[in-house]
């Protein structure tokens, strides 16, 4: 999909072109917003696994990596 108005700022040398530094704008951005939202999982993985009371505490760590690699593997592949 060609939208005129973008593809005036892609062109060499201009804000968005791809050989530019501002390039890797996004890939940062992506990479900012992952770690943010891995913090987040890692509190909710753990706030669940606290509500599941398990009787010993091998049985409480492994739940709890079982839904931290759940939810970073998602997270990280999802896009």
């Amino acid at each position: 999909v060609n939208v005129p108005f973008l593809s005036q700022w892609a062109r060499p040398g201009a804000l968005l072109d791809p050989e530019g530094a501002l390039a890797l704008v996004p890939v940062v951005v992506y990479v900012v917003v992952v770690m943010l939202l891995n913090m987040v999982y890692r509190s909710v993985a753990e706030w669940l696994t606290g509500l599941e009371n398990h009787r010993t505490e091998g049985e409480h760590e492994q739940a709890l990596v079982i839904k931290r690699v759940l939810f970073e593997a998602f997270d990280c592949y999802a896009a």
